[in-house]
């Protein structure tokens, strides 16, 4: 999966992975989902597929941030 910006979307220091920078986009055809709910769920799929890349699964996650740019 390749990132959308100068940076690793995963990357391991330590024992601790950090996972940045998922969006709504399918990795498959680089396309945006139409809607905040499938942008939602794409951005947590992809994030999925980087964890599971390194033997990890979502109950491995310590804390999340996310950004929104529009809550209208």
């Amino acid at each position: 999966m390749s990132s959308f910006g100068p940076y690793s979307p995963i990357y391991k220091t330590g024992k601790m992975f950090f996972v940045s920078g998922q969006v709504g986009v399918n990795p498959e055809n680089d396309r945006s989902a139409p809607s905040i709910k499938e942008q939602t769920k794409q951005a947590l799929e992809n994030m999925k597929s980087l964890l599971k890349s390194e033997g990890l699964s979502m109950s491995n996650i310590a804390k999340t941030t996310v950004f929104l740019t529009d809550m209208g």
